[in-house]
């Protein structure tokens, strides 16, 4: 009866031992509970060609009154770089009776009246804006 209460013992320290160095399936888990967890999900953007909305800020500009001599436009678009205040397209606008002054417009390509408004003008410097919106 000793030997059965000694290799008893032995075996309960033994398990214990082993819980302690390998750890319980609880703690294991719960490191993988408190680790952040990224969930990566994808916005499906219509892309409208640049052609297109070059288009469209000429006539915005047109119906402001402007010609299309006035002013030079640039629109590229950045997939990379979608910012939520100025949309993936950059639209830079250049007056010629400004050149030094660039004016910035956003392009709502997912309202449902894909507007077009002014966002900035860069540089900003005291200055009276002839063009400013």
């Amino acid at each position: 009866m000793r030997t059965l209460k000694r290799r008893t013992l032995s075996l309960v320290v033994i398990f214990i031992i082993s819980i302690f160095v390998v750890g319980c399936g609880e703690t294991a888990s719960k490191e993988y509970k408190e680790e952040p967890v990224e969930i990566i999900t994808q916005k499906v953007v219509k892309v409208e060609p640049i052609e297109s909305v070059k288009q469209k800020v000429t006539s915005h500009l047109t119906a402001k009154g402007y010609k299309e001599g006035d002013f030079k436009l640039t629109v590229e678009y950045n997939k990379d770089n979608i910012n939520l205040y100025k949309g993936p397209y950059s639209i830079n606008v250049i007056f010629n009776d400004e050149p030094n002054v660039i004016y910035n417009y956003r392009y709502n390509y997912d309202s449902e009246l894909k507007d077009i408004t002014q966002t900035s003008i860069s540089p900003m410097k005291d200055k009276n804006f002839k063009h400013a919106e």
